[in-house]
């Protein structure tokens, strides 16, 4: 790496040139050889797809939609005569709503994490780009997710349909048309359940490549833009998830602890959808951290013999540094991730859970 000030070559690892002092952390975000190609660009989740004709942001496109949704339930729901739910209806809706917005939003940082693989994968341009182009195809518009959503809004719908009728009283229109829209929003959260198997997929694929391990990497100049990418995907589906079950509270169906274990359940899947693609890189950064230090201690150990045997203030100077480096070895990433990152994580996932329990426990 050049300093972009005095032109001084540095190692790939300074973080200051040596020569005039300028900051090179700048300089490695500027370093990025890839760009987002149009065929990643035109890949769309089903609910940007059905929205994308409409002047507005997909977000506000979607939200709307659901809104308008919800306003027809209320609509049929006074017309007929029957409860109305609104409460209930605006977090069922809006978890729908959420997780349509959700889907994009991963799919969107998916693409934006795409140059970043120019800071650690060491791999052609071309190579990457159809492995990459493959894996979110595969997520977002191939006959997979169609499928997956299908099947996620039939038999979601069915399994609506005995709760739908208790709740909609003897109103067959009330009942066929919130079976319809739920089994709509299952659909979509179906679409998204497929995309986030193929992106833990294309996350553990990434352990086939080249992969350029910097243990002491600073933000998201590295590998270590892998965590933050998991992480901020994980916190928007623990988002829908905390709608979800605020819905499913207001319905009045979380009254057993069969219930609250499927609710646990979905938490820990939310968590190893953090954990488990970024496995493989903490297998190849502990490897790298392990290699390096056992590189350092057998220099170590050869320098604290040649102090003891010809004692001098200056070895023993050189040695104290050489202890306090190694100390500082220790402390190198294995994770692509914080303790902070985990902190935030197990925060957002209690808030669901302890609905649930709370539920359960008033309900005896």
């Amino acid at each position: 790496m050049n300093c972009p000030s005095c032109h001084t070559e540095s190692s790939a690892n300074a973080k200051f040139c040596f020569n005039c002092g300028e900051q090179l952390i700048k300089s490695i975000h500027q370093e990025y050889t890839l760009e987002i190609p149009d065929e990643i660009r035109k890949i769309k989740s089903w609910g940007y797809r059905l929205v994308r004709v409409m002047p507005m942001p997909y977000w506000v496109s979607l939200i709307l939609v659901w809104q308008l949704i919800l306003c027809g339930d209320y609509i049929i729901a006074n017309y007929l005569g029957a409860d109305s739910l609104l409460l209930f209806n605006f977090f069922l809706y809006g978890s729908f709503a959420s997780a349509s917005i959700t889907i994009e939003f991963c799919n969107r940082e998916m693409q934006r994490f795409y140059p970043r693989l120019a800071t650690f994968v060491s791999e052609p341009q071309e190579k990457i780009k159809t492995w990459y182009l493959k894996g979110l195809h595969s997520g977002y518009m191939s006959i997979g997710s169609l499928i997956c959503g299908l099947l996620f809004g039939i038999i979601g719908a069915i399994s609506i349909y005995e709760i739908a009728e208790i709740k909609s009283g003897p109103y067959p229109e009330l009942i066929l048309y919130r079976v319809i829209a739920s089994g709509i929003g299952l659909f979509f959260m179906g679409t998204g359940t497929w995309g986030i198997f193929c992106i833990i997929r294309v996350a553990n694929q990434l352990s086939q490549f080249r992969i350029n391990v910097k243990l002491f990497a600073v933000g998201n100049d590295s590998v270590m833009a892998l965590g933050t990418l998991f992480l901020r995907m994980s916190l928007a589906i623990a988002g829908v998830y905390v709608m979800v079950v605020i819905a499913d509270v207001l319905a009045g169906i979380l009254t057993s602890y069969i219930i609250l274990f499927w609710n646990a359940i979905g938490v820990i899947c939310i968590f190893l959808f953090f954990v488990i693609p970024q496995y493989r890189i903490h297998k190849l950064m502990l490897k790298e951290k392990q290699q390096r230090l056992k590189s350092f201690t057998v220099y170590l150990e050869k320098t604290m013999n040649e102090s003891l045997h010809e004692p001098s203030a200056e070895k023993l100077h050189y040695l104290k540094s050489l202890f306090e480096l190694r100390e500082h070895l220790t402390g190198m990433h294995e994770w692509t991730f914080s303790s902070g990152a985990i902190s935030q994580l197990i925060s957002v996932l209690l808030i669901p859970l302890l609905l649930v329990l709370l539920e359960v426990y008033m309900s005896k």
